[in-house]
């Protein structure tokens, strides 16, 4: 109940173009869902590389992250094409790293600045996030709306429907059919109720 409940509220602050509370309650999401796929990981401590941020970047690389890179080599572009995009597509996809920062500083911060977490030493990148309406929460393989490069500039737009839309389609797809993940997840009640 608690989680339909959150994918409910999300889906409709999408549809009345409330992208930043469909953000906020779409990324305590992986939260929940880490704690349960990876309890030792979510209850570790840093000094041992466990934590919740360990789990929350690696459900979100293995359950959305490795599926938004493309597979250029399998592809007919020319070798130098492949090498271009297979660069940018490492460059601009978010990481599950990269979303644990986004979310820490957008729920504790109210930024959404992870510029810095998306640079390297070869290269300056530059993220936004951006609010597209899209219905039926249909979303797009990859992880970025546009990515471009000037030199060693990269710019990354990500948009929020999208994101929201492909952590809820795992949650969909994933767990909410799972007898196991609703009881455990549904023991602590949101306490809250609608009223007309």
């Amino acid at each position: 109940m608690r989680i339909e409940m959150l994918i409910d509220a999300i889906e409709d602050a999408i549809k009345k173009k409330c992208f930043l509370p469909a953000l906020t309650m779409t990324l305590i999401l992986p939260d929940i869902c880490a704690k349960y796929d990876y309890p030792e990981i979510y209850h570790g401590s840093k000094k041992e590389g466990k934590g919740i941020g360990v789990a929350y970047a690696k459900w979100y690389d293995e359950n959305i992250s490795q599926f938004d890179k493309p597979d250029y080599e399998k592809s007919d572009m020319e070798s130098e094409s492949k090498t271009i995009f297979q660069e940018l597509a490492d460059k601009t996809i978010l990481t599950g790293w990269q979303l644990w920062k986004l979310r820490c500083g957008f729920l504790h911060e109210g930024s959404v600045d992870i510029d810095k977490e998306m640079c390297d030493k070869d290269s300056e990148v530059h993220f936004k996030l951006i609010a597209t309406p899209f219905s039926n929460f249909e979303y797009t393989l990859g992880g970025v709306s546009k990515a471009s490069k000037q030199g060693n500039h990269y710019t990354v737009e990500v948009d929020v429907a999208q994101l929201c839309g492909k952590i809820i389609a795992v949650l969909k797809n994933s767990y909410i059919n799972e007898p196991d993940f609703m009881e455990k997840t549904d023991m602590k009640k949101i306490n809250y109720e609608k009223r007309d």
